[in-house]
């Protein structure tokens, strides 16, 4: 019914406002390298996969 879609959006709207730094770090790359401790340290904590890592590798689909 409408009114349980209603409270399911307000549920939703609460909990977005209850933590907004996630989406402001989302908005703010700067502000996301500065809250991970630097360029070094996202480097260094292996964010960004592996040196030998592929856009392209596709993951095995015979299963």
């Amino acid at each position: 019914s409408l009114a349980r879609v209603r409270e399911q959006l307000d549920e939703l709207a609460a909990a977005v406002r209850a933590s907004p730094e996630p989406a402001e770090l989302a908005a703010d790359p700067a502000g996301f390298v500065r809250e991970a401790g630097g360029a070094r340290a996202l480097l260094g904590s292996g964010a960004t996969g592996s040196p030998n890592q592929s856009l392209l590798d596709r993951p095995d689909r015979s299963r």
